[in-house]
């Protein structure tokens, strides 16, 4: 339950405050990771990387807090994770690329908050490009604007059925 006279609005930023604080640790200890023990090629900017992997851990940390908002219980929130993270996953080009998808879903995949995000990824470590390319400004842009959309949602969910 929460505590009496917390609005949404606190309640919202002290999630991503505390949870962003956790997420930007463990991109950094993920980058060293790749980089360092993995020892992936890199031909790209590392800060480049930190700003897309932190962008895509923040849209995953704004789809938790709405699956938190419309969620009642356990069993609930882990069916809607599924149901919602399943398929954007599937349709991003995590698993194989988007390429070989028809082109109605290729279309759709590219709305998805994941896609570009790989595609702007991919370039900056095996090519080293920059934001001097539209792949990698689109792919830092549809994170932020379905991190802002999730927000929001969040702040629905939690104020008319969380909170009530």
């Amino acid at each position: 339950t929460l505590v009496a006279g917390v609005k949404t609005f606190e309640f919202i930023i002290s999630q991503i405050s505390t949870q962003l604080l956790i997420l930007a640790i463990q991109v950094l200890l993920s980058i060293i990771t790749m980089l360092y023990i993995i020892d992936v090629d890199n031909q790209g900017s590392i800060t480049m990387i930190y700003v897309i992997t932190l962008i895509q851990g923040m849209c995953g940390m704004a789809l938790g807090l709405v699956v938190s908002a419309f969620s009642q219980n356990e069993s609930q929130a882990l069916a809607l994770a599924m149901a919602s993270f399943l398929p954007i996953s599937i349709i991003s080009g995590i698993f194989w690329p988007i390429e070989a998808m028809p082109k109605y879903m290729k279309l759709i995949s590219l709305f998805g908050p994941q896609t570009l995000a790989l595609e702007a990824m991919r370039s900056v470590i095996s090519r080293g490009w920059n934001l001097t390319y539209p792949l990698v400004v689109f792919g830092i842009i549809t994170p932020i604007i379905w991190f802002i959309i999730l927000i929001i949602s969040a702040s629905i969910g939690f104020h008319f059925i969380s909170f009530n």
